[in-house]
């Protein structure tokens, strides 16, 4: 018995050290801390962004169909709703699926009584290990058109989608190669290098990640 925990425990400390923010397991503790949710969200949106509110794993209940947890949810100080997931597989990130947590997140936190004109803006950005569009392009941004007039349509939804493979010499690109770093030292950002390091090397960081393993 003794030693069959040994094991799991060398297997768990080995995986640890292979983990990077493109791994769930790994993102979730890392983006527990809210000065890397600030950095994320203000790099994605190429300024800063109030935040009012975060939750990592936010559960979205359905009661008569899919339900989901997202990765991280956050709202802005302006009552703006973000939704940050990362995929590693192409179809997860799948337009479809886009709009689906758009519409769990508008009936989240929508009421019988508010006006359809107040209700949130909601963002849903996925962070891809592939160029999900195939255009070569850094980061993508959809809204809604018009298809007789090329009009915008102010519906309150956007979705972004991040090229993962995009790790040039930029804000973004700098945070992408962050995203895939297994050893805190080779990290640009600062805060994501400390606590990447702490889940990491330290003690307490480790067994952290051994409990989440474990459940």
């Amino acid at each position: 018995m003794e030693t069959d925990l040994l094991d799991q425990q060398t297997r768990y400390m080995e995986a640890i050290q292979d983990f990077c923010l493109m791994d769930d397991t790994f993102m979730q503790v890392v983006f527990a801390d809210k000065d890397c949710v600030q950095l994320l969200v203000d790099t994605i949106f190429q300024k800063h962004i109030e935040i009012a509110f975060f939750q990592s794993q936010y559960n979205l209940k359905n009661l008569h169909g899919r339900s989901l947890i997202v990765d991280i949810l956050v709202q802005t100080t302006d009552g703006r709703r973000i939704n940050i997931e990362v995929q590693r597989n192409k179809d997860g990130a799948h337009p479809r699926r886009a709009a689906f947590h758009e519409s769990l997140i508008d009936a989240d936190v929508s009421r019988p009584k508010d006006k359809w004109q107040e209700m949130s803006d909601v963002t849903v950005v996925f962070i891809c290990d592939c160029d999900v569009l195939g255009c070569g392009e850094a980061i993508y941004h959809i809204h809604s058109r018009c298809d007789e007039t090329g009009q915008y349509v102010e519906d309150g939804m956007e979705k972004i989608y991040v090229n993962g493979k995009r790790q040039d010499d930029t804000d973004l690109g700098r945070l992408m190669h962050d995203f895939y770093c297994t050893k805190a030292e080779d990290m640009y950002y600062e805060v994501l290098r400390e606590e990447v390091r702490y889940f990491k090397e330290e003690k307490g960081g480790q067994q952290a990640m051994c409990e989440i393993m474990d459940r």
